[in-house]
């Protein structure tokens, strides 16, 4: 999954903060098949490492925990989802936009009284298909925060990257600093005003003059 997700966004690195969806199916302890929720923390089993995304927006179904696992498990305990996927997803993910726009949606497959054994293709399609109502509501969502970024530090994005040739990691990084500069200076970067030989050197000089900045809250 972790190596998914960076070979995507390799593929799309001029998407400035895209939106990013991880749907799938879950296990729960209690909540019925078929179930539609939103993952509002996410937790590895293996490494400890926790998730938050930020939902400053009404969720379109109800919200849960969720924790990943390595290996599927037949005991079912505690009240949260649990999947094989969310928490590489996530990682990786948040490398490359911001966690309000990176989320799990999960559709409850198993449960105490009906076993992953249980679960068929079939089911899969059938309840995914019974829960793309909420994909779209929260689609619709993800893409009104996503436009509500400044237009003038997207046409930025859009210059340093058909300037300089950045990796997906540092296309990341530079929408980062972007935004970081707005909110230390309170305007738009002037990417003129910086002589920069490659896209390294550029976020290089742009956060040494974010570091001279004094800045209070």
């Amino acid at each position: 999954m972790a190596g998914a997700v960076a070979y995507t966004l390799a593929q799309y690195p001029d998407v400035a903060e895209p939106v990013m969806l991880n749907i799938g199916i879950a296990g729960h302890n209690r909540l019925p098949v078929g179930s539609c929720l939103l993952a509002d923390r996410i937790a590895d089993a293996d490494s400890g490492r926790r998730f938050y995304p930020q939902l400053p927006f009404a969720a379109p179904c109800p919200t849960r925990g969720l924790t990943t696992f390595a290996q599927a498990a037949a005991e079912y305990c505690g009240d949260y989802l649990r999947d094989m996927e969310a928490s590489a997803f996530y990682e990786t993910a948040v490398k490359f936009s911001s966690s309000e726009l990176i989320h799990c949606l999960k559709v409850v497959s198993d449960n105490s009284e009906s076993p992953l054994a249980n679960v068929t293709e079939d089911a899969v399609a059938d309840w995914i298909g019974a829960s793309l109502p909420v994909v779209e509501a929260l689609l619709t969502r993800l893409a009104e925060l996503a436009n509500s970024q400044p237009t003038s530090d997207r046409k930025l994005y859009r210059e340093a990257l058909g300037q300089f040739h950045f990796t997906a990691s540092n296309a990341a990084k530079l929408q980062s600093v972007l935004n970081r500069w707005r909110l230390v200076y309170g305007e738009p970067a002037d990417l003129n005003r910086i002589d920069a030989k490659n896209a390294k050197d550029l976020l290089a000089q742009m956060e040494a003059l974010l570091a001279e900045k004094q800045f209070y809250l």
